[in-house]
């Protein structure tokens, strides 16, 4: 088995907003205490290439068992997304005629539900949270018509203005994220393929190819479809493959690439978009949660034939793949209930959207990491 030494080499400085609106705290070293500089070591170059792993190099698999945290609100899980930031958990799921749940951690308190379903000012439909924003909104959101919102500290809907070309089909929200509120990336068709484009809404020419997607034999649209994650802090881009285990590393300029293999499915170059997305065919990656400092993958493994089988019997499982930005696997977990999931912003716990419980959320202890020898 291939042993992997994890280095963290850069302490992020953590941005937090207050959602009652309260002025943010900052910690500062004085030149009394410390009378030399220390520099930080900059963050390791990413190895190009692509690299074949099987799924031993995690090493052995860490169980979890979740606690349930019963809510009053009443709402059945479906597309949901989970964000936890700030000691906030916000909740995207339908909830009457509202989309968005925000609850306090680790109390789980009601703070507010909003973002009313409709066509008016501060309304929208289909809407979902986008990765990143500024620091000045709680985060910000892509809806079906291509627009791009804000929801600011007061839980205010605010629209940014920019619209995408939806003829790159940007209809799956796990493939945005936001740089800044002008700066996005996203996968959108391309000639061939799939491609991971820019968006600056102050250029000229506001979207560039960086990265392309393929994969030798498949053209099918549906063979591309995945998650999209970033690093700005470290100059990192992420994709990981919903029909094949497979993750693709690269620096926001797409120059620089590395790919991890686990390849292990049967797919041939003759399958159709429809074959693909069949409940017959393995789902591999299935979400995606990132932070500062690492990558975490929810994995399945399974067939949506299989999982359907084993929720009639039960609550389920499935796992988190745990990396580091330059693509180093570091540890994998399997939950005790199956659903939509995220990490917080601490990197301190999974919290997770059952399926198939009637108090649905659950969080999950990550214990802590260790340097692997």
């Amino acid at each position: 088995m291939k042993t992997i030494l994890l280095s963290i080499c850069i302490v992020p400085l953590l941005i937090s907003c207050n959602i009652n609106n309260s002025d943010n705290e900052s910690s500062t070293s004085t030149t009394d205490s410390i009378p030399e500089v220390i520099e930080k070591t900059p963050f390791p170059a990413l190895i190009p290439g692509e690299v074949e792993f099987l799924d031993e190099v995690f090493g052995e698999i860490i169980e979890l068992n979740g606690t349930s945290h019963p809510l009053e609100q009443i709402f059945k899980i479906q597309e949901t997304q989970l964000l936890a930031k700030n000691d906030t958990l916000f909740i995207k799921n339908r909830n009457g005629d509202y989309y968005f749940m925000a609850f306090s951690l680790p109390s789980f308190e009601h703070i507010r539900t909003f973002g009313r379903r409709g066509k008016g000012p501060g309304e929208f439909n289909g809407p979902s949270i986008i990765q990143g924003s500024s620091s000045d909104y709680l985060f910000s959101v892509y809806s079906v018509n291509g627009k791009v919102y804000h929801v600011n500290k007061s839980f205010e809907i605010i629209d940014s203005g920019i619209a995408f070309d939806t003829k790159r089909q940007l209809y799956d929200p796990n493939m945005i994220c936001a740089a800044s509120e002008d700066e996005y990336y996203y996968v959108g068709v391309a000639p061939v393929a799939k491609e991971i484009y820019k968006y600056s809404d102050n250029n000229s020419i506001p979207e560039t190819s960086v990265k392309q997607l393929s994969v030798k034999g498949f053209k099918g649209w549906a063979s591309y479809t995945g998650y999209l994650g970033a690093n700005f802090k470290k100059d990192r881009l992420v994709f990981a493959y919903k029909y094949f285990k497979k993750i693709v590393f690269t620096d926001l300029s797409g120059n620089v690439e590395r790919t991890l293999n686990f390849e292990t499915n049967t797919k041939t170059e003759k399958q159709s978009n429809v074959s693909i997305l069949g409940p017959s065919s393995v789902t591999y990656y299935w979400g995606l949660s990132v932070q500062d400092d690492y990558v975490y993958l929810l994995y399945s493994g399974r067939t949506p034939l299989v999982v359907t089988e084993e929720l009639r019997e039960g609550s389920g499982y499935i796992y988190v793949e745990q990396f580091d930005w330059n693509g180093n696997p570091i540890r994998k977990f399997k939950l005790d209930h199956w659903g939509y999931f995220c990490v917080d912003d601490k990197e301190e716990s999974i919290f997770l959207a059952s399926t198939t419980d009637e108090n649905p959320i659950y969080s999950f202890k990550l214990p802590e990491n260790q340097e692997i020898k």
